[in-house]
């Protein structure tokens, strides 16, 4: 039965050290791929970063070109509304001189008629 025991024993000695060089392979093989795994992605990132760059530079510009524009429109938007601000003042007061050169001349036409029709009518 000794020797029984001693094969038995013997035999799992081995398996268990089989097992541990299998495992201890699958670990290596393992860390072997995620360090190429890294690696690729590393030189994913770096092909990734140099290709934006120039596209992220080129936005930048045309971002500012735009802003330069639209700051350009504002101005003579509000010189505009300036000047046609300055116009309705004028406008304004011409109006107001038309109007009350209207308003005299109906009033003398309507003085004069009712003279007229008054003296007619003595």
């Amino acid at each position: 039965m000794d020797l029984q025991l001693t094969h038995g024993l013997v035999f799992l000695t081995w398996s268990s050290a089989v097992m541990i060089i299998l495992i201890g392979i699958f670990v290596v093989k393992v860390l072997f791929d995620l360090s190429r795994l890294t690696n690729t992605m590393n030189d994913t990132a770096n092909i990734v970063k140099n290709e934006i760059e120039p596209t992220l530079k080129n936005v930048n510009e045309t971002v500012e070109i735009v802003s330069t524009r639209v700051k350009e429109a504002n101005n003579i938007v509000t010189n505009v509304e300036g000047k046609v601000k300055e116009a309705a003042k004028e406008g304004k007061k011409l109006l107001k001189t038309i109007g009350g050169g209207i308003f005299a001349l109906g009033k003398f036409a309507f003085s004069g008629i009712s003279g007229y029709i008054k003296s007619k009518i003595k």
